[in-house]
């Protein structure tokens, strides 16, 4: 990602992770890990730039291929409680990671309060919230499946409102891997 604001001489480059299988109609933009402010009217800064992004950000987006290095990636990061700390974001990390239990255990203490009509919640909160509460309900009936198809439903809306279509792949859930004996 490029910063501009500074002005149009320099920008500051920052890699950002985030899932994607939560419904969002934005994605965070809080994880930095930035280089110094560049002024890319420079070639050798365009060069350090382009040095960067192949040293030190495409290797860590490339170690990022399963929902469990995510979490482990999260886990060593500055803004961990982004991920994990909410239960709004805990259960769908955890259902998705195939952690149905702790997953209902989260669903069942916050369920009032997902079903509730807040007035201070906007639209984008309020449908945050029923999508939490279908959650629920499909955790409650141990519906593999139906967790399954939210999440994916959920990841290709936040992709489309998002405009991410063409960089793109579905995410494999460890919840939809057969079970191993």
């Amino acid at each position: 990602m490029l910063d501009r604001t500074s002005g149009a001489a320099t920008t500051a480059v920052s890699s950002v992770v985030w899932h994607l299988f939560e419904f969002q109609t934005s994605i965070p933009l809080i994880w930095k890990q930035a280089f110094p402010w560049l002024d890319l009217s420079r070639s050798d800064q365009l060069e350090s730039l382009f040095d960067g992004i192949e040293r030190i950000f495409l290797p860590q987006l490339r170690a990022v291929q399963t929902v469990g290095d995510l979490v482990a990636y999260v886990d060593r990061h500055w803004a961990r409680h982004r991920l994990f700390d909410t239960p709004e974001t805990k259960v769908i990390v955890d259902a998705a990671l195939g952690r149905l239990g702790e997953a209902r255990a989260v669903a069942d203490a916050n369920i009032v309060r997902w079903s509730s009509n807040n007035r201070r919640w906007d639209d984008v909160d309020r449908q945050q919230m029923s999508c939490l509460a279908n959650l629920h309900d499909c955790l409650v009936s141990g519906d593999i499946d139906a967790i399954a198809r939210l999440l994916h439903e959920w990841e290709a809306a936040t992709v489309k409102h998002n405009k991410l279509e063409g960089l793109w792949e579905p995410t494999p859930f460890p919840l939809e891997k057969p079970a191993t004996s």
